[in-house]
């Protein structure tokens, strides 16, 4: 049984060079933050729905391009009521509608959700509907 390997066989050494190697990429983006909470009842804006809307400023150039339509925003609310964050689900584009109703949605003040009669964080979807009168 012979094989043909040479005797005098030189490998050589490779270098690696680990200045070059990148950054690990960052956490992902809130992702944490979106763990499902169950409760019994949703949070709320003190006043209703319609706090909202009261604090709503219809942005002028919508209102001069004559734009209308429901923005809907996933909104983060406390234990104590606080809006946390804010993420865009559905948006009216570059109309300033996005960035009007997150800012009512926050001017807003929230009854938490209950989950057994105890304040719970949760995040919520809360649409936001703009009409020229």
């Amino acid at each position: 049984e012979s094989e043909d390997v040479p005797e005098d066989l030189t490998i050589e050494a490779n270098v690696l060079d680990l200045s070059d190697i990148p950054p690990p990429p960052p956490p992902p983006d809130d992702e944490g933050d979106m763990i499902f909470v169950a409760f019994d009842e949703p949070p709320t804006p003190k006043g209703g729905f319609r706090a909202i809307q009261k604090a709503l400023k219809y942005p002028e150039i919508a209102r001069k391009a004559g734009i209308e339509g429901r923005v809907t925003i996933h909104v983060l609310v406390s234990e104590k009521g606080i809006v946390i964050k804010t993420k865009i689900l559905q948006s009216l584009g570059h109309t300033g509608c996005d960035q009007a109703a997150v800012n009512a949605i926050k001017k807003v003040r929230w009854n938490p959700a209950m989950q057994r009669d105890k304040p719970v964080k949760v995040w919520v979807a809360i649409p936001v509907i703009f009409r020229l009168k």
